[in-house]
Order: C-alpha cells, then sequence, then structure tokens
C-alpha cells in the first residue's frame, strides 16, 4: 500500500513550482530593463543580467532595444526598423544582415534634417504672411 500511496501522489498531485517560475523570470527581466532605461545600470550590465537568467547575450540585447525603444518612440526611422527586425531574425536563429551603425545614424540626421528644413519652410510662410 505504501508504494500505491506514493504512485497516486506522483499522479494525482500537481506540482506548482514550475508555474511561479516564467512570471516571476519576466517581472524580474522587466525591473532589469527598467534600471537600464532610468540609467540606474549601463546597457552592458543590463545584458549581463539577462544573460544570467538564462538569455542569450543576443536576446537580452534584443529585449532591451525594444524595451527601450518602445519607451523612446522607436523605430523613428527606417533603418532603425530594419536594425530591429535584423536583429529579431539573429535571435530567432535566422540569417540576418544586420545594418551598419554609420547608415542608421545618416537615417537619424537625414529626419532632423528633413525636419528642420519643414519647421523653416514654414516659418518662412508665415513670415512672408505678416
Amino acid at each position: 500500500p505504501a508504494e500505491r500511496v506514493e504512485t497516486m501522489i506522483q499522479t494525482k498531485i500537481k506540482k506548482v513550482a514550475g508555474e511561479r517560475v516564467e512570471p516571476e523570470r519576466t517581472a524580474t527581466a522587466t525591473e532589469i530593463m527598467k534600471a537600464v532605461k532610468k540609467e540606474y545600470i549601463t546597457r552592458a550590465e543590463g545584458v549581463d543580467r539577462l544573460a544570467r537568467m538564462g538569455y542569450s547575450e543576443d536576446e537580452a540585447g534584443f529585449k532591451l532595444d525594444v524595451y527601450i525603444g518602445v519607451a523612446e518612440g522607436s523605430p523613428e526611422t527606417y533603418m532603425e526598423f530594419v536594425d530591429l527586425t535584423e536583429k529579431y531574425r539573429k535571435v530567432m536563429g535566422l540569417e540576418a544582415k544586420l545594418p551598419p551603425p554609420e547608415l542608421i545614424e545618416a537615417g537619424k540626421m537625414l529626419k532632423e534634417a528633413k525636419k528642420a528644413e519643414a519647421e523653416t519652410r514654414e516659418k518662412g510662410l508665415k513670415e512672408a504672411k505678416l
């Protein structure tokens, strides 16, 4: 009977420890990402801490890019979007062609220049009407 009781316990009692691990991991990852966003820790420290939780370095970097990027309204340019999607492909184990940082920066500069031009034109039109 003791053997049968043990068998019944093993098959009938639901283990709950496994269900708590993932939400705790998610909460901790979110806290790390918030700390990086608020600059309490550096990005490199955030990647390291996420890696200690079981994320690959690429996955940790991608999580930070997405979390911080969404908070800042990113991606603002097409090249930032390409960079983000290619990082995702890399994390998923697919072939990825990451754009060079210079190209991403050039996209940002182009956007700023276009915005400044539009503001200057608008200001010129307003002054012409006065």
